[in-house]
């Protein structure tokens, strides 16, 4: 399995193949239509509903999942499976397909990894605020180096040019 998450030199957020590239949406509302149309196409439109629903507000806004799904994105096949309701265990190829192909690498651990560091990489995107706060975090970071830039910082501080300063005292020469 090959991951399309790094494909990314569209100016449309998506890869060279069309697929999603969360990191290149400017707006959570982009992502997330990108993500509809997603589970819309043909191999994952039978997801069930609610699984699809618990999944998208993890990754959009870090909410935490059930069982099933955290062991999924920890890649805990064996919690996956003994969680699994009885529509989402015949999905469960369908399911990893979608987080593996069009969700940011950061949200998951589909790749590999210890079991501590797969809960611990869940913990910091549930901390985190998933992608919503990974956006909002960008936009301050922006307005902060916009402020910076535009010499409202202290690094940036325009000097005070008091003439009267460098001016001579009287009775003192220079």
């Amino acid at each position: 399995m090959s991951s399309n998450n790094d494909n990314s030199n569209d100016d449309d957020g998506t890869g060279d193949n069309g697929i999603p590239v969360p990191g290149n949406y400017h707006t959570i509302e982009a992502f997330e239509r990108r993500l509809d149309d997603a589970r819309a196409t043909p191999e994952f439109c039978r997801i069930p509903t609610p699984v699809y629903e618990s999944l998208k507000r993890y990754i959009l806004y870090g909410v935490r999942t059930g069982d099933f799904l955290e062991g999924v994105l920890t890649n805990d096949l064996s919690r996956a499976v003994i969680h699994a309701d009885l529509g989402a265990l015949p999905e469960i190829h369908a399911i990893v397909r979608l987080i593996y192909n069009h969700v940011p690498l950061g949200c998951h651990s589909l790749e590999s990894g210890t079991a501590t560091r797969n809960i611990n990489k869940l913990e910091d995107w549930i901390t985190g605020r998933g992608y919503k706060g990974i956006q909002e975090d960008k936009r301050r970071e922006e307005e902060a180096t916009i402020a910076r830039l535009a010499g409202k910082s202290p690094e940036f501080e325009p000097q005070s040019h008091n003439l009267s300063d460098n001016m001579d005292k009287p009775g003192e020469s220079s």
